[in-house]
């Protein structure tokens, strides 16, 4: 199915239980997901149209949430070290190995990349078993800021488009809810939607 709705292909099973979902190409030619065959850990596995699946991660620990990059490659969350969850970076055919895009002490989960990818928001689970909402903007002034802070849980961060507004998932009223902000200025106000 493509993005208008219309079939556009047989779908080809997958060989194993999804994982965070299926992310597309923007060429609507590739797909890639974190799939876990058995009782093997789940990976990164990749599918371009009309072929089988064939996994680019190799890994005993657990590799999830690969999204497309502009130039194709994909980004995902793995654990190389059992320990905590990072950001990493691997073409789309897999010929060479992952290389680590963010390292942080807690755990990087739900990253989502802006339009021009010079920042990632993402839940940050930290050591302390908080989940907050932080960016991660990349370049030679690299920094990380904090977005979301609350006693709740706050996650499932989105950027829009135009990079002006950030939207995310928050428990802190005792319920989960969607609320919208701006990206850059987070402490100017909030919506519930």
């Amino acid at each position: 199915v493509n993005r208008a709705g219309s079939l556009i292909a047989p779908p080809i099973p997958w060989k194993g239980e999804l994982r965070e979902g299926v992310t597309l190409s923007s060429d609507r030619q590739r797909w890639a997901a974190a799939m876990q065959p058995g009782a093997l850990p789940p990976n990164i596995w990749v599918r371009q149209e009309g072929e089988a699946e064939r996994r680019i991660t190799v890994s005993d620990n657990l590799d999830y949430s690969p999204r497309f990059l502009r130039n194709g490659d994909l980004a995902f969350v793995g654990s190389t070290n059992g320990r905590n969850w990072d950001l990493y970076r691997i073409p789309f055919d897999g010929s060479t190995a992952p290389q680590v895009l963010l390292d942080r002490e807690g755990d990087i989960q739900n990253p989502r990349f802006s339009v021009d990818e010079r920042w990632v928001a993402f839940c940050d689970r930290s050591v302390r078993g908080q989940t907050d909402i932080l960016a991660h903007r990349f370049g030679p002034d690299s920094q990380t800021v904090s977005l979301v802070t609350t006693p709740g849980t706050d996650c499932h961060p989105d950027i829009s488009p135009d990079g002006r507004w950030l939207a995310y998932r928050s428990d802190e009223t005792g319920a989960n809810e969607i609320f919208v902000r701006p990206f850059n200025a987070a402490q100017d106000g909030k919506w519930q939607v």
